[in-house]
């Protein structure tokens, strides 16, 4: 869906002005992300409480253990993090950074098709961020970045990029080269 969604939004655009695409990638995101506020934006979502229960159980009092030259460590609880590969897995990082994406479309940030907000088509872990000018996409990115450090997960710098598409060129930046975060592209 958020595929198709870009590719909409850059064939209504392509041509007619400059358009600027964020692809960002979270690092590890399924490893950091915060049982406390995952469960926080469950209950605040108003799943239904016996799923919030499932939710919370499943992720209470988990422990591990390192195996390392056949010795085995003492356990340790787990704070953070959903399964790699989980069923619910990307249905609860959804639920974890929805606030983001609410916040992006309530500040109006980004672009639209028509009435329909299309400024941050997102799947999992990866998000992709869409605007016509380069203080407003700046701005996405500091909010973006804000969130993240809130939530405990950063942005790949080397999998994450700016395209510009002026109508006549296509350029792409590695964010890491192009920005530091806060700083303007």
């Amino acid at each position: 869906m958020a595929a198709q969604i870009l590719s909409e939004a850059c064939s209504e655009i392509s041509g007619k002005q400059t358009i600027f695409v964020s692809t960002l990638d979270s690092q590890k995101t399924f490893d950091v992300v915060s049982h406390e506020i995952l469960m926080d934006r469950l209950y605040y979502y108003g799943l239904n409480l016996n799923l919030c229960n499932i939710s919370e159980e499943l992720y209470s009092g988990v422990t591990s253990t390192v195996k390392w030259k056949g010795e085995t460590s003492t356990s340790f609880d787990i704070h953070q993090g959903v399964r790699q590969g989980g069923i619910l897995s990307t249905h609860l990082y959804k639920a974890y950074i929805n606030e983001l994406l609410l916040d992006l479309q309530k500040r109006n940030l980004g672009t639209h098709i028509g009435n329909n907000y299309v400024g941050c088509p997102t799947c999992a872990d990866d998000i992709v961020l869409l605007s016509l000018n380069r203080e407003e996409m700046q701005e996405m990115l500091n909010i973006v970045d804000n969130y993240s450090k809130d939530h405990r997960f950063n942005m790949h710098p080397q999998k994450s990029n700016v395209i510009i598409e002026t109508g006549k060129n296509i350029t792409s930046l590695k964010i890491a080269m192009l920005l530091k975060w806060g700083t303007m592209i």
